[in-house]
């Protein structure tokens, strides 16, 4: 049973890879819009994305299905969003949760300068087992423990030098790529207006309106906001816990020229 298990994942993995492929192989890739772009490489990571789906439900590393479509529907009321979804909502929400799993929230809480640092720590560490692994073998007791139990100790020293030098090269490279001033707004930034960018065609499939804001680039209210402004909130608070994104007007407007 689980060597048929493995054989079906190979084949899974080679469907995968050669969607991938063939979408990489597109000769009019350059031609598309971010939102068209967007639309296609989400089309060739469809099976692989419903497959991590099911798979990360079934480890425990996501809510089952009900609970996250509860949640979003909502997230959904608590933003005054009223429309129906054309093709009903368990598709529709099935549809959403494939964007949100593609979707990557990055992690902003460290930036080069502290992970560096923290890798550095590491290092120091790893020195520190290097050491007292050297220091074992000046032991006669452990040199004879290791040699009846058949443990292999001292084979598995090099991998502790593999680690500590990889490291390194790690800390070297960061070291090496400082990030630039405010690059935490940056990133969150393109982080938003990628996940709108995301959200345009199937807002507008399921509801037949343009995802277009009301308004300029001053701040608008999610009370007095039209239904895109809605949907998008209600969507960045289910993805990015945002219950109020800054500049959310010049996101979405960004968004819409993404179209």
């Amino acid at each position: 049973m689980s060597e048929e298990r493995g054989r079906d994942r190979s084949e899974k993995e080679k469907e995968h890879n050669a969607e991938i492929e063939a979408f990489s192989r597109r000769t009019d890739l350059g031609e598309l819009s971010p939102r068209e772009y967007a639309d296609a490489y989400a089309k060739a990571l469809r099976s692989q994305n419903i497959e991590m789906l099911t798979c990360f439900e079934r480890m425990g590393l996501m809510a089952p299905m009900a609970a996250r479509h509860a949640r979003i529907r909502q997230a959904f009321v608590d933003f005054g969003f009223v429309l129906i979804p054309n093709s009903g909502w368990e598709n529709f929400l099935f549809e959403l949760d494939l964007i949100f799993v593609q979707f990557d929230v990055p992690d902003t809480r460290k930036g080069h300068a502290e992970l560096r640092r923290d890798v550095d720590a590491c290092i120091v560490k790893l020195e520190a087992v290097r050491a007292m692994l050297y220091e074992f073998n000046h032991s006669i007791d452990f040199s004879v423990a290791a040699m009846l139990s058949e443990a292999g100790t001292n084979g598995n020293i090099p991998m502790i030098e593999a680690l500590i030098k990889s490291h390194e090269t790690v800390s070297a490279w960061l070291a090496e790529h400082s990030q630039p001033p405010r690059w935490r707004g940056k990133t969150l930034r393109n982080t938003r207006i990628d996940l709108a960018t995301k959200l345009l065609t199937i807002f507008h499939c399921e509801f037949g309106i343009a995802p277009k804001p009301d308004g300029g680039s001053a701040h608008v209210p999610i009370a007095e906001a039209n239904e895109w402004q809605r949907f998008f909130q209600a969507c960045a608070f289910v993805r990015m816990q945002e219950r109020e994104t800054p500049d959310r007007q010049a996101i979405l407007w960004e968004a819409y020229r993404n179209w």
